[in-house]
C-alpha cells in the first residue's frame, strides 16, 4: 500500500508525471493506481501504471467503498455506506483498537505485514500459489452448478480473455492495447493466447465468468 497501491494523477499537461497524494476521507473522491516499479517485468517491459477502476455495482455501492471498508472500516449496521469513514458513530462496524480508534477489516486479522490482502490466520500476504489456489477454487465453486466443475489459475484467465478477445473481433488498436496490458506484443498475443479449439474445455468458465 502506497507502493504499488496508490492514490494519485498524472500532470494535466504531459501526462508523465505522477503525483501522489495520501488517501482522501471519502473513498469515491480517490483516484487509485497500480504501479509495477519493483518487479521482474519492468526489466523486460519497463514501468507500468493501470488505473482501478470504481465499479458500480447493483445495490448501489462501489468498488472503492468496500476497499476502504477493508482498508479503515466503512459500514454500518443498517447497511448504509456513509460517504466519509471517519465518524464518531458508536453503530459503525468494523474493528477498534487498544484505544478504540476504528481499524479497517484488514487490521482485525493483525497481518505480519503491509501488503493490502492477508491470509486470515497465518498472517502473512496470499503470495502467488495461494492467489491462483483462490482464483481456481473460485471458479471450481461457480461452475459446478452448471456441470464438470472447472478449475482456471491465473495463467488460464488470460488464455481466455486473450480468446474471448479474437472472438469479439476487435479493432487493432484494442488489440495493441490489450497486447500491451498483458505485456506481450500482438504477434505474440495472436501466436501463444489464443485456442479456438480449446472452446469445449472451458466454455462452462467462460459462460460463468461473463
Amino acid at each position: 500500500m502506497g507502493h504499488t497501491l496508490k492514490n494519485g494523477h498524472f500532470d494535466e499537461d504531459t501526462g508523465e508525471r505522477f503525483t501522489q497524494v495520501d488517501f482522501p476521507d471519502n473513498p469515491n473522491e480517490a483516484t487509485l493506481w497500480i504501479n509495477l516499479e519493483a518487479f521482474k517485468t519492468v526489466q523486460k517491459y519497463g514501468e507500468f501504471w493501470y488505473p482501478i477502476p470504481n465499479v458500480r455495482f447493483l445495490d448501489g455501492t462501489r468498488f472503492y467503498e468496500y476497499l476502504y471498508a477493508w482498508l479503515f472500516g466503512f459500514e454500518d449496521r443498517s447497511g448504509k455506506w456513509p460517504t466519509y469513514h471517519k465518524s464518531p458513530n458508536e453503530a459503525w462496524q468494523g474493528g477498534l483498537d487498544q484505544e478504540g480508534n476504528r481499524i479497517g477489516w484488514r487490521a482485525v486479522l493483525q497481518p505480519e505485514h503491509n501488503y493490502l490482502f492477508t491470509m486470515p490466520l497465518a498472517r502473512t500476504p496470499y503470495y502467488a500459489n495461494a492467489m491462483k489456489s483462490l482464483v481456481r477454487d473460485t471458479f471450481v465453486h461457480h461452475t459446478k452448478r452448471d456441470g464438470e466443475p472447472v478449475g482456471v489459475t491465473p495463467h488460464s484467465l488470460r488464455h481466455m480473455l486473450s480468446d474471448h478477445l479474437d472472438e469479439a473481433g476487435i479493432t487493432k488498436e484494442e488489440l495493441d492495447s490489450f497486447s500491451y496490458v498483458l505485456h506481450h506484443t500482438p504477434e505474440v498475443h495472436n501466436r501463444h493466447y489464443v485456442y479456438r479449439n480449446n472452446q469445449k474445455k472451458i466454455s462452462h468458465a467462460v459462460k460463468r465468468m461473463n
